[in-house]
């Protein structure tokens, strides 16, 4: 039972989430042009929002500014965020999105979301990543739904199962109490909520 909770911390580790929703928009989007929207994604979505990242957490570890790789010490959170928020700015500026409406609204939230992250830590006061991010993925497919007009009840029960698991993961490994990961959730789904008017 301890394995499989500690699970739900690694599979949806925030570092992995949007690339499993740009994922998420490349199955369920209803045009079928996948080749195209492969390509013209792709490569910037990796780059900008998994492997730069990663580079960035490993050379922050391998120099000692960050003990773990979930950043627990709240301190040691300020120049992961900000570095991942220029990440995110990059791929805003550089990406070609423009033909990915819903994908690039997907960023801007996340953008948001690490922006007051960032800002809490400032103010030392810790929210839970883990929980920020999936309860985003969770609000943009809400989002997509409502966007495409599809149902997407099935993926929609998937990722709130989801988020009832990385917060029983993240209770079980002591990571995080229920404050934080209720402010966490706060704070990935609002921007994402928000943003969904700007789709419709």
């Amino acid at each position: 039972m301890g394995f499989l909770l500690r699970l739900g911390s690694y599979i949806f580790h925030p570092l992995l989430l949007p690339t499993i929703g740009w994922l998420l928009y490349i199955a369920i989007q209803p045009v079928h042009q996948w080749d195209l929207l492969v390509s013209l994604s792709y490569k910037d979505f990796l780059l900008f929002t998994l492997v730069l990242p990663a580079l960035l957490w490993s050379y922050l570890k391998l120099r000692k500014k960050i003990s773990d790789w979930d950043v627990t010490d709240t301190k040691q959170r300020i120049i992961p965020l900000f570095l991942y928020a220029l990440c995110l700015i990059a791929i805003l500026v550089m990406g070609k999105l423009d033909y990915l409406l819903p994908l690039k609204v997907f960023i801007y939230g996340i953008l948001s979301s690490v922006l007051t992250a960032l800002l809490l830590v400032l103010l030392k006061v810790k929210a839970s990543l883990h929980q920020m991010a999936i309860s985003g993925l969770l609000v943009f497919v809400i989002g997509l739904s409502i966007y495409f007009r599809l149902n997407l009840l099935l993926y929609i029960m998937v990722l709130i199962l989801a988020n009832g698991w990385v917060a029983s993961s993240r209770l079980y490994m002591e990571r995080h109490t229920p404050t934080e990961l209720v402010l966490g959730f706060i704070i990935g789904a609002t921007p994402q909520l928000y943003l969904v008017s700007y789709l419709l």
